[in-house]
């Protein structure tokens, strides 16, 4: 899955800690049966690009031909002047992508690229880039208040197949994993608020978006803090649901549903999404990392969340409409899970009648 996100900044007070890591959000656009909405038509484009493969005589041509394809959807207003963008050091990094700290016309942004020294072959280095495109691609069709904001990307068709880049705003606050860390205990009428802005984020991706978008990644690292509001982090890895089989999913990440713990990203769904967001509640509510309890490796963790039942819990002074919340996401049959437009009015009739108790 994603990888560490850094971001610094002077540590102000009651504010959370500027010094984080964001696992990078995993996007993955789905077809309508996973979903209740309208089954949109797939697009000659679409229909080329999962089809097309590219030919190994040529790939530098048949990549940029892609790459014009994919890209000509995104709106001129997210093609960026490259001089306009500037990186000013490097905050994270993976085998596949790079993160930075920089600047859009003077204005501090995180800036995603691809590695100038992969080791990829030529044809890896294209299936890589195409990926990265359609990445660009759905991140430019996104607009949520509680999604971190696209600004646009950085490529020009007469470039060097292997240059690229994507741009979001910067989010100085910091992680919420970190906030919930390095602050004392909170009232639940705040982290529930929170929570309702997660599951906002969530019921855009999944009922708004078409097609639906599943998050595949949801944990407190990669939402960020814009207080007294989070956002969902916006980088990732964004494919068509035909190159599911490119996705592996991290057998040890402890926010992953146990449908996908135990198969393959087949098993990935809005669904699961719900069931990270459970576990999102259970971190809320203790304010640690899940399972801090547990003193076991994390594989040792994963066996007994798919064998055993384990789940994570929540202290007895949890307010039970949360507790009650909690439990559903976690169902073990994903039909069992509610939808995070359930989540959303759970919340939202919560905060209005309860918000006096919640403590």
């Amino acid at each position: 899955m994603g990888a560490l996100y850094r971001s610094w900044m002077p540590k102000a007070p009651q504010r959370p800690a500027p010094e984080s890591a964001v696992d990078l959000d995993v996007f993955q656009l789905i077809p309508q049966s996973a979903t209740s909405q309208p089954r949109m038509p797939r697009s000659a484009s679409q229909a080329h690009l999962g089809s097309q493969i590219l030919p190994p005589h040529n790939p530098v041509a048949s990549t940029l031909a892609m790459l014009n394809d994919i890209l000509s959807s995104v709106p001129a207003s997210m093609h960026l002047d490259r001089a306009s963008v500037a990186c000013d050091h490097l905050v994270a990094s993976t085998a596949h992508w790079e993160v930075h700290y920089g600047f859009y016309n003077h204005r501090p942004v995180a800036i995603k690229t691809l590695p100038t020294d992969s080791s990829s072959d030529t044809l890896g280095r294209a299936s890589e880039l195409v990926a990265f495109a359609r990445e660009v691609r759905v991140m430019a069709a996104i607009s949520h208040p509680n999604i971190v904001a696209f600004i646009g990307f950085v490529w020009l068709p007469d470039d060097k197949a292997d240059v690229m880049s994507a741009v979001a705003e910067y989010m100085p606050q910091g992680t919420l994993a970190s906030f919930l860390a390095d602050n004392g205990p909170m009232q639940w009428r705040l982290k529930a608020s929170l929570a309702l802005d997660v599951a906002l984020a969530l019921q855009y991706l999944h009922f708004v978006v078409h097609p639906a978008v599943i998050h595949r990644s949801l944990t407190s690292k990669n939402i960020l803090v814009e207080w007294p509001h989070v956002k969902l982090s916006c980088f990732g890895l964004s494919r068509l649901h035909c190159d599911d089989a490119a996705f592996v999913p991290d057998k040890h990440h402890l926010y992953s549903a146990p449908e996908v713990l135990c198969s393959d990203a087949s098993q990935t769904s809005i669904a699961s999404d719900m069931y990270s967001f459970g576990c999102l509640l259970a971190e809320l509510d203790t304010q640690a990392p899940l399972y801090a309890n547990l003193r076991m490796p994390p594989e040792h963790i994963v066996y007994k969340v798919v064998r055993n039942g384990l789940r994570p819990t929540a202290h007895e002074s949890c307010p039970e409409p949360i507790r009650s919340l909690m439990d559903m996401c976690l169902a073990t049959a994903p039909t069992d899970r509610p939808t995070a437009m359930d989540a959303v009015h759970h919340l939202q009739a919560m905060l209005r009648s309860e918000i006096g108790q919640l403590v």
